[in-house]
């Protein structure tokens, strides 16, 4: 039971990491497109937390059983992502919409 479940938060971790990685790419065209002035910053972010990511879906293979990684793992990505939403991607949207619609 502790096995599937540790196998079951690998897999889920995955499918995040998965989907952030869709989402980062997709962004980072669009502040491409638009011309963003931070979106070398915003990128740097993304990948900041590619790296943070990798070493928390490292912890949890090492430790499939364990409670702990996958609760700072949890933890760590819904923190980052409320922030990161409301502060960096916001400044995305103020600049699309000061500058009109997307070229492209």
């Amino acid at each position: 039971e502790r096995r599937a479940h540790g196998v079951e938060a690998t897999h889920e971790l995955a499918f995040g990491a998965d989907y952030a990685e869709a989402h980062f790419r997709a962004e980072e065209n669009l502040m491409r497109r638009l011309g963003f002035p931070e979106a070398e910053a915003h990128a740097q972010e993304h990948e900041r937390f590619r790296a943070h990511l990798a070493s928390l879906h490292e912890a949890v293979r090492r430790d499939p059983e364990g409670r702990a990684p996958m609760v700072e793992a949890a933890d760590f990505i819904s923190s980052w992502l409320a922030r990161h939403v409301a502060e960096s991607d916001q400044r995305i949207g103020h600049h699309l919409r000061a500058s009109g619609p997307a070229r492209g």
